[in-house]
């Protein structure tokens, strides 16, 4: 490693102008985007089916519902 390491001016330039570029478009949050060709289109999103509750969920439901207001009006009559 002795040898010394030579990099013509124009190659430095061109160097130190891409890192400039880059940092500059770093701060400005922008840089490259990606365009997608005529070919290649994005898949639409299935719409999130509505959730029903079948019978068993909805009486554990309603009966958590129910011990939570009596635990409350425990705590409101002590």
């Amino acid at each position: 490693m002795s040898e010394p390491i030579f990099i013509p001016a124009t190659t430095l330039t061109e160097f130190l102008a891409n890192a400039e570029k880059a940092e500059s478009m770093i701060k400005e949050n922008t840089g490259a985007r990606l365009t997608l060709g005529k070919i290649v289109r994005k898949r639409r999103t299935q719409s999130t089916p509505v959730e029903e509750l079948d019978e068993v969920k909805e009486n554990r439901f309603r009966e958590e519902e129910e011990r939570a207001e009596r635990r409350v009006r425990k705590t409101d009559k002590a």
